[in-house]
């Protein structure tokens, strides 16, 4: 069974020793990420009592990905990706520690929390692009796949653990002990990321014209229609369906009714539906269209939140968020490659920042639906949000989908012009 085909296929990037200690830094990454989402918007939620000032915190938490992304993703082209995910992992760890030191205190207050979002959110928009980039520099280009696929593994696997653990700490330990448990986790995770080797500089990037490389990597997407249409969809995603993770505990609390625990539970529910599309991914990647499999997995992701925004069982809300994560589990497994196998690989790490700024678009979609949330309600707003998304998507489906058969066409033809059509980077 250990020597199955399938399983080989399956485990490919994981027989590498350097990728699996990126596999354990992104694990321990993810969980903390997941975590703190979990702990960070009910303590918010119990100190304020209101949706508006989650929609706030969550902005400051994520708005510096917008501008900071691309510096990000040109950061990890001038220097070594390795240093920078172990400083930007310590540097969380120690503001966790802070935190966890103002609640032993009871000095905590709002505005510290804005505070530390703030300086988190930097750490995050230099720590992104980097650690993503980092799969492609670990494996072979014939493994990509497979080796995001085995990282989104991971990542769903802490949307399991992340929330369940938090939302069970918290009700034990309460907000103090958890941003201890942040602290380690984030500490290890730098720890880990020691076991990669040093990652030299790519291409002729430099600090003084970073404008000019920045826009090199701009150009450079808008003429190539499938990748800026990934990140379009990359964009929309982030506007509209993914910002309701932010008010999860208002549907928990007000809509569901529930505790804690169970509250962590709902939550874990995204992880495991994610968990077994990344892990069948893993499985099949061979046999996927990354882009068309990214977009069904993005769909089905809008499509799943109009019954969970209409339901006041807690049973059909987990099932809707069961489909929600198995969605985001394609979706975020070929989210980086879709892009990445198609770029060169002197303008990865700023093709990868621009896909960050696309994710960045997150924080302004919290402050959307806090506002539509104040104004309609919780369910009337995610319904909203969750079926213009639904519409733009498919439409950007369709204009793939006329992409892929024509570069299916040009494949196939017995002689191509060099100019005719740019190939998938070798």
């Amino acid at each position: 069974m250990l020597h199955s085909p399938l399983l080989r296929q399956s485990l490919a990037a994981a027989r590498r020793p350097e990728f699996r200690f990126l596999w354990l830094a992104n694990s321990l990454a993810n969980f903390a990420r997941w975590f703190e989402l979990i702990v960070l918007t009910w303590m918010v939620l119990g100190l304020t009592g209101s949706p508006w000032q989650l929609a706030v915190i969550g902005f400051w938490r994520n708005i510096p990905l917008l501008p900071i992304g691309p510096f990000g993703g040109l950061l990890g082209d001038l220097f070594d990706r390795r240093q920078l995910v172990i400083a930007t992992q310590l540097a969380a760890g120690v503001v966790s520690l802070a935190i966890a030191a103002l609640l032993l205190a009871g000095a905590l207050t709002y505005e510290h929390l804005i505070a530390t979002s703030i300086v988190l959110g930097l750490i995050a928009a230099i720590d992104w692009p980097c650690r993503r980039v980092l799969i492609i520099d670990t494996v072979p280009r014939e493994e990509v796949v497979n080796a995001a696929a085995l990282d989104s593994v991971s990542t769903m696997a802490s949307r399991v653990f992340g929330p369940l653990l938090g939302g069970t700490l918290l009700a034990l330990l309460g907000a103090s002990g958890c941003y201890v448990v942040l602290a380690v986790a984030y500490t290890a995770a730098g720890l880990a990321a020691i076991g990669l080797r040093p990652v030299p500089p790519h291409g002729r990037a430099t600090l003084h014209r970073a404008a000019r490389d920045l826009g090199e990597g701009v150009h450079y997407a808008l003429r190539q229609p499938m990748i800026y249409a990934m990140l379009i969809a990359t964009f929309l995603s982030n506007l509209l369906p993914l910002p309701f993770l932010q008010f999860l505990p208002v549907f928990a609390r007000d809509v569901l009714q529930l505790d804690p625990v169970r509250y962590g539970t709902l939550g874990s529910a995204v992880g495991v539906g994610a968990l077994v599309s990344a892990t069948g991914l893993a499985t099949t990647a061979q046999r996927w269209r990354p882009e068309l499999a990214f977009l069904t997995g993005a769909l089905a992701m809008g499509a799943s939140l109009i019954p969970f925004a209409l339901t006041s069982s807690y049973g059909i809300a987990l099932l809707c968020l069961l489909a929600f994560g198995f969605g985001q589990g394609l979706y975020a497994s070929l989210q980086a490659p879709v892009i990445l196998l198609r770029v060169d690989p002197a303008l990865r790490g700023r093709l990868m920042g621009l896909l960050i700024c696309a994710i960045g678009m997150w924080p302004v979609g919290m402050l959307l639906m806090g506002a539509l949330i104040d104004r309609l309600g919780a369910p009337l707003a995610v319904v909203a949000s969750a079926g213009t998304y639904v519409v733009l998507l498919a439409a950007i489906g369709a204009y793939v989908r006329r992409l892929r058969e024509r570069e299916d066409r040009l494949a196939a033809a017995p002689a191509v012009r060099e100019g005719d059509r740019r190939p998938l980077v070798r």
